[in-house]
């Protein structure tokens, strides 16, 4: 029996009935065998087949009889078996990537094997691997036990290869993962045997990685305004960036920005490489923003700084991911600008008593005023007037507009010291009133008002102080009423007057800080007894009453606030008598009754002149 070449055979012999035969053997069989009449051998062979074997097995064994011998039936000296060859193959697949969790925008390297138990070869198997669209893959092969396959290619796998039994190929796929990737990432690869080929076990035919994918990105924001010092009432701008060096794309990160009280801000924001944001917005920054890898985001803010902030401006940008993304370096998840602030305002100062020419004994009225008109900073300043030796029995009171105050309200002596707050456009006001005491050889009086900026720096210090001269003149003409209007009173020349006045609204309402002297009362002898002067400080109106001693200086009474809800005002005058001193001025409405008592002035009220402005008397005889 000559096996067919794909069969490799190892068999046995036994005899029956007196048959004899070589007893074992491998290979094709050619022995000799003794066969008595009626015996027999049988031979049992068994045999490999060739795993490439295909088609049809065919086999014959032949018996011939040795010469000398006749074989009446020939015909059934040789046998013949055939078998139809039907391939079957094992085959199986494995994938990993070796992890269980990916990053979007970063890489997996996936292991994908083929392999053929047997027991037929397999010509033309099929590998496939369609990786998702997350994906972008580049690949190797390698065959080993005699296995084929394309050595390398990019995108997905679909390539056919041999695998005999026992053979494997393996392909290694490098893949980037798209920095978008969310989810899961799902990835099966696939071998099939050909046609013609029976699988028994078609269950290991395909094989499925799974990987969790956790965004990771690195996420950073800077924030400046390219400067270390800001004024108060000035601007800034600030640049603030937010950043994703990746490797994952992120959506819905926020950025923040909590602008300190003392700005006030307006902002921009413009994306680059992707990024996105609210395009404009006022007041704090508090917004969503999609960072794709490489992408940014750009605020600018323009901030305008309160005129009353102090100390340093400092201002913390902070951008944060969203749940389910990490931040590997969380440090740089914030950024701070600082700006020492120094304070810096105009304050000016002017002074004026309104007069040219004053005459020893007389009262003056400086009105100084401390502004700061254009800032840009609020100040605060220390305001001084030190009287000049000529003048001495100062006092003043101070109002403050625009939002500034005084230190004092008011205050007596020859120095004039307060401190007063000045915010961006407001003015404190101080009326510092002082007699002249006497005349100097140069015949001037020149007072100066300062003041010196204690928290910011002033840009123009020469308007930091300001003086009023005056000519100080020794004749003396009496009172001259000009344009007043003259109004004699009942019982004139008695040594008690009363009255009661009507001050006109109009001129009420127009009426300031500067003292308005509104009557003078003259006695029989043409002399001034006293000056009724009016002021309004705040919302409030005050009189005050100017009488002369007896070495004719002026005697000022303090001033006193006066209820002019009806417009009337009440006065009465009692000369005093001979060698004493029980004379009075006395007014109805003050908050502390008379302002003058105890005078020792004899004269008797018989004229009082009134001023007039606008063709209008300030003040109307009512009842006598």
């Amino acid at each position: 029996d000559t096996f067919p070449a794909a069969l490799t055979c190892t068999w046995t012999c036994a005899g029956a009935g007196g048959g004899t035969c070589t007893a074992s053997g491998s290979g094709n069989i050619n022995g000799s065998v003794n066969l008595p009449s009626g015996g027999s051998v049988t031979y049992t062979a068994s045999c490999a087949i060739a795993a490439s074997a295909t088609g049809t097995l065919s086999n014959t064994a032949v018996v011939a009889a040795p010469g000398g011998v006749t074989d009446p039936t020939p015909a059934n000296n040789s046998a013949t078996d055939s078998d139809t060859l039907n391939a079957s193959a094992d085959l199986s697949i494995s994938k990993t990537d070796g992890v269980t969790t990916a990053t979007p925008g970063g890489s997996v390297t996936y292991t994908i094997s083929a392999n053929n138990a047997g027991p037929s070869n397999v010509s033309g198997a099929t590998v496939a691997d369609t990786f998702p669209a997350a994906l972008t893959c580049t690949w190797t092969c390698a065959g080993a036990g005699g296995g084929t396959c394309t050595a390398s290619g990019s995108g997905n796998i679909n390539g056919s290869v041999n695998l005999p039994s026992g053979g494997s190929v393996t392909y290694t796929a490098s893949c980037a993962i798209a920095a978008s990737a969310t989810g899961t990432l799902s990835n099966t690869a696939v071998v099939a045997a050909p046609g013609g080929v029976t699988d028994p076990t078609p269950a290991n035919n395909s094989a499925t990685d799974s990987d969790t994918l956790n965004a990771s990105a690195d996420l950073s924001i800077s924030k400046t305004d390219g400067v270390t010092t800001a004024t108060p009432g000035g601007s800034v701008t600030y640049t603030i960036s937010a950043n994703n060096a990746g490797p994952s794309n992120v959506s819905g990160a926020t950025v923040a920005d909590t602008f300190p009280a003392a700005l006030t801000c307006t902002w921009t924001c413009a994306g680059a490489g992707g990024g996105t944001c609210t395009a404009s917005g006022s007041g704090n920054i508090n917004g969503s923003v999609n960072l794709p890898s490489g992408g940014s985001v750009t605020y600018t803010a323009s901030c305008a700084i309160a005129a009353s902030a102090t100390g340093t401006l400092s201002n913390t940008a902070v951008v944060a991911a969203p749940g389910g993304v990490t931040d590997p370096t969380p440090a740089n998840n914030s950024a701070t600008d600082s700006d020492t602030l120094n304070a810096s305002a105009d304050v000016a100062v002017t002074i004026s008593d309104s007069r040219n020419f004053i005459q020893v004994g007389d009262s003056l009225d400086y009105l100084i005023e401390v502004s700061n008109p254009s800032g840009p900073s609020n100040a605060v300043a220390s305001v001084s007037d030190i009287l000049p030796v000529l003048l001495a029995g100062g006092s003043w009171t101070c109002t403050g507009s625009g939002g500034a105050t005084c230190g004092s309200a008011n205050g007596t002596g020859n120095t004039l010291s307060d401190t007063a707050t000045l915010p961006v456009g407001g003015k404190t006001a101080y009326l510092y009133s002082a007699t002249v005491q006497a005349v100097d050889p140069s015949e001037l009086l020149a007072n100066t008002a300062s003041a010196v900026v204690g928290n910011a720096s002033d840009p123009v210090p020469g308007n930091n102080s300001a003086t009023d001269t005056n000519v100080v003149v020794l004749f003396r003409d009496g009172f001259d009423p000009g344009n007043a209007g003259i109004v004699q009173l009942v019982g004139s020349g008695s040594d008690y007057v009363a009255a009661r006045l009507r001050v006109d609204a109009n001129l009420l309402d127009a009426l300031g800080m500067v003292p308005v002297d509104v009557a003078t009362g003259q006695g029989a002898d043409g002399r001034a007894l006293f000056l009724l002067q009016l002021a309004r400080f705040g919302d409030d109106y005050f009189l005050r009453v100017i009488t002369r001693d007896d070495l004719d200086q002026a005697e000022r009474s303090r001033w006193q606030r006066l209820d002019l809800t009806e417009r009337l005002l009440d006065f009465a005058w009692q000369s005093a008598s001979a060698q004493a001193s029980d004379g009075y001025f006395g007014i109805d409405g003050l908050d502390a009754g008379l302002l003058v008592s105890g005078h020792s002035d004899q004269g008797r009220l018989t004229q009082l002149f009134v001023r007039v402005d606008n063709n209008t008397p300030w003040l109307v005889l009512v009842v006598p």
